[in-house]
């Protein structure tokens, strides 16, 4: 666009670029120890226009415009052209060093938020911008769809590099991304050439010994061949790998909150998946299976401070698998700070099923004082269906099909209550026989055309090996 802005220092660990126009500056980091480098970080530089005459002029450097953080105290950085200017961001006071501005412990609430930077000159002159950021307790990250990849030529010649890949979310925008070389330049390749599924998506003219990274928007079918022709010399090397950057598989944790207190020996963890795909996707919260239905997700009993009964934080990680084997993650911690001895525990049998289905609720209740009531919500919302001091089981039907979290709640007689919720799943039986046959004959079909990674695409993550 035009502009002849320049990283400076870019070697440095906090290197500086200023905008010499208005517009979007895209600034990548690749880190190398010299031995390897590591996959690119991107940021992105709002440049507003500038200020009227008269009128301090501002420019946010850091955090980028719209970008999603995970702790709610950060700081915030950027330039002033009076470096004799005051500069405040939503209230707090910044420290002004030459014409850079920097303010530490700026808080954030959860979701969206606006930084507003205003600055005052020493004639009383002020100006303000503002910044979108926001604030996710459980921010996700996104492995590729494929890759990365490194590829090294053994030949002074011309070589093909080939990859197969599946992608399962096919309302997703992805890019390919290309390091070439290793640190300071060497080893790089002279020539190269990317044909997707039979089509050129990166020429040579854009692929050369000049070139360190390149990113290129491609469009991504189901099943896609990758192809790269490298020219070089002997030990050239690249990195590759495809990644999602719009409509992503994406998961949350609704509950529990980030930083909760449970003080018992295990809680039940819920969310939701976003996918654009029709395969099912599968979901792991510390390394326990959870039940999926449509986009929501929820598992119980799952240990809290590793069932040792001690105090302290636990982490909690949830993993969503497409059955493409991309892994959309979130972690978070909640906090045990008194360690229970009463207990009220619930067993549901069967806790999955087609629909109509009868199940027993049965709950089991260790407290210091005599139980004065027992209520039940039988589909955990909210609602009281029953209750009564001596109801320690209940038969319900499941009409429909669902994630259903069943909850007792056990009040003693001096007020105390205790609860204690499971998950049960309906599915619907003919969207079910449908979904299994689907599956089957698409596997069947791929073997029958010799295609082994595909038909494993229809099979469990965890048993494809074996399966191979």
């Amino acid at each position: 666009q035009g502009s002849a802005a320049t990283l400076l220092n870019p070697t440095f660990a906090q290197p500086t670029i200023i905008p010499d126009i208005p517009g979007t500056y895209v600034v990548t980091l690749v880190v190398s120890d010299g031995k390897a480098s590591s996959n690119p970080d991107t940021v992105v530089i709002v440049a507003h226009a500038p200020a009227p005459p008269g009128l301090p002029a501002l420019l946010i450097t850091s955090p980028p415009e719209g970008s999603v953080v995970g702790v709610s105290h950060i700081t915030v950085t950027g330039f002033v052209n009076d470096p004799n200017a005051s500069i405040t961001v939503n209230g707090i006071s910044a420290t002004v060093t030459g014409g850079v501005f920097l303010v530490d412990g700026v808080v954030l609430q959860e979701g969206d938020n606006t930084l507003i930077v205003r600055g005052v000159d020493g004639a009383g002159h002020t100006n303000s911008v503002n910044l979108g950021v926001t604030l996710s307790a459980t921010p996700t990250s996104l492995t590729p769809i494929w890759g990365p990849a490194a590829w090294v030529k053994h030949a002074t010649g011309e070589e093909i590099f080939k990859a197969n890949f599946s992608n399962c979310e096919p309302a997703a925008h992805y890019q390919l991304v290309i390091i070439n070389g290793t640190s300071g330049g060497a080893n790089r390749v002279t020539q190269g050439t990317v044909l997707l599924n039979g089509t050129e998506v990166i020429g040579g003219q854009n692929f050369t010994a000049a070139h360190s990274q390149i990113t290129q928007s491609i469009v991504v079918h189901a099943r896609n061949s990758l192809e790269v022709r490298l020219t070089g010399p002997l030990g050239a090397q690249l990195q590759a790998y495809i990644a999602c950057t719009d409509n992503c598989l994406a998961m949350t944790i609704d509950a529990p909150l980030a930083n909760a207190t449970i003080n018992q020996s295990t809680m039940l963890v819920k969310g939701s998946v976003m996918t654009s795909g029709g395969s099912p996707v599968g979901v792991v919260v510390n390394q326990q299976a959870a039940k999926v239905f449509g986009s929501s997700y929820a598992v119980d009993q799952v240990p809290v401070r590793e069932g040792t009964g001690t105090l302290g934080p636990t982490t909690v990680l949830v993993q969503a698998t497409n059955a493409c084997g991309q892994r959309a993650s979130s972690t978070m911690q909640v906090y045990t700070t008194d360690v229970l001895t009463n207990q009220v525990q619930l067993r549901v049998s069967p806790d999955r099923n087609v629909a109509p289905s009868q199940g027993t609720l049965r709950a089991s209740i260790d407290i210091d004082q005599p139980v004065a009531n027992i209520q039940w919500d039988y589909q955990g919302d909210g609602a009281i269906d029953d209750q009564g001091p001596d109801l320690l089981e209940q038969t319900v039907t499941f009409t429909q099909s669902g994630l259903y979290l069943p909850k007792v709640i056990v009040t003693d007689n001096l007020g105390n209550t205790f609860e204690a919720m499971r998950v049960v799943q309906v599915e619907d039986a003919t969207a079910l026989e449908s979904r299994l046959n689907a599956e089957w004959s698409g596997m069947m079909e791929m073997l029958a055309q010799g295609d082994i990674e595909e038909a494993l695409s229809f099979v469990v993550l965890s048993k494809r090996g074996v399966m191979r």
